[in-house]
């Protein structure tokens, strides 16, 4: 599982909307951040300290039940954020992992 910057940037970048090119990326039906928190399954104030923190960076900017993206290659970038383990498999994390039984 991502971390909830990842998985926020990634829930973005799949809801944005570009009217019209020089026009800036905004966040479709503006969703609240309780919607985007049930979206990603966290919580209102967890999304709403990370885009606080991307504003402060720059990389969005929110007022008013509006969400506009300033800094899509930033936000792609968190979206890309890599798991520790991007080339094992979930049984090769775990040296016990595959020694496991199922009960019967």
């Amino acid at each position: 599982m991502h971390d909830t910057e990842t998985r926020l940037a990634r829930l973005i970048l799949r809801h944005v909307q570009h009217e019209e090119p020089g026009q800036p990326l905004r966040l479709i039906h503006n969703l609240s951040h309780e919607a985007l928190a049930e979206m990603i399954g966290s919580v209102r104030v967890v999304v709403n300290r990370q885009l606080q923190h991307w504003q402060r960076d720059g990389v969005v900017v929110t007022r008013r039940g509006e969400l506009i993206i300033k800094e899509l290659e930033t936000l792609l970038k968190k979206a890309m954020h890599l798991s520790p383990f991007p080339h094992s498999s979930p049984s090769s994390r775990s040296p016990h992992s595959s020694h496991h039984s199922s009960p019967s």
